[in-house]
């Protein structure tokens, strides 16, 4: 059960960034003027200045006046929000993309979905699969809120489990070190596996000013 809750909530992470970032920097790079792109890009940046500390306690109620509290809602509705730096990237990454591409397609009446989904997305393989490995290390490992909005244990994931039940004197030290391994496990094998496509990716998203 832990370690299907923390796929869930992983994989709706790694979906939800990777379309809905892609989706507002299409919208900057390509729909908006220069001044209006950099300044909806800066409220994207300045909300990583914000530290989690300050926005915990309020985010925390607002969740639970809106019924998101000890259910799945509580665990996969903050990840609908773009985080900043990866709307950056894909910026980045779409304002190289040659402007030929995208005046052919239009002169063909192309619409800007297909330009999003035909055009951009296809490119930007490096990008995604970097913010994909991304979030699914940032956030493999979180715990603090998926511990504060979860008092099911049958929400648990892995993390907040391997929290639980180590504070049981109960619990045997096998079992628990087990659960440490598999916790750790996966972090360590991706990063392994995908080392050098990690390092190709960062090559291709880096953003010449």
């Amino acid at each position: 059960t832990f370690v299907i809750n923390s796929i869930i909530v992983i994989g709706f992470a790694m979906i939800a960034q990777v379309i809905l970032c892609s989706i507002c920097a299409f919208v900057i790079s390509r729909l908006l003027s220069r001044k209006a792109g950099n300044f909806v890009l800066l409220f994207f940046m300045g909300a990583m200045m914000i530290p989690f500390a300050s926005i915990m306690l309020p985010q925390l109620i607002m969740y639970q006046k809106m019924g998101a509290y000890n259910n799945y809602t509580a665990l996969l509705l903050p990840f609908l929000y773009p985080y900043g730096f990866y709307v950056y990237l894909y910026k980045g990454f779409f304002d190289k993309i040659p402007s030929s591409y995208f005046e052919a397609a239009s002169l063909d009446g192309a619409s800007n979905l297909y330009l999003y989904t035909k055009i951009c997305m296809p490119l930007s393989k490096p990008i995604i699969s970097l913010i994909a490995l991304q979030t699914f290390i940032g956030n493999w490992n979180d715990f603090f809120w998926a511990w504060m909005v979860t008092e099911d244990q049958n929400l648990w994931t892995l993390n907040v489990a391997l929290y639980n039940i180590s504070n049981n004197m109960g619990t045997k030290q096998n079992a628990l070190m087990g659960l440490s391994i598999v916790t750790i496990t996966p972090v360590i094998l991706l990063s392994i596996l995908f080392s050098r496509q990690l390092k190709q990716s960062i090559i291709a998203s880096c953003v010449k000013e």
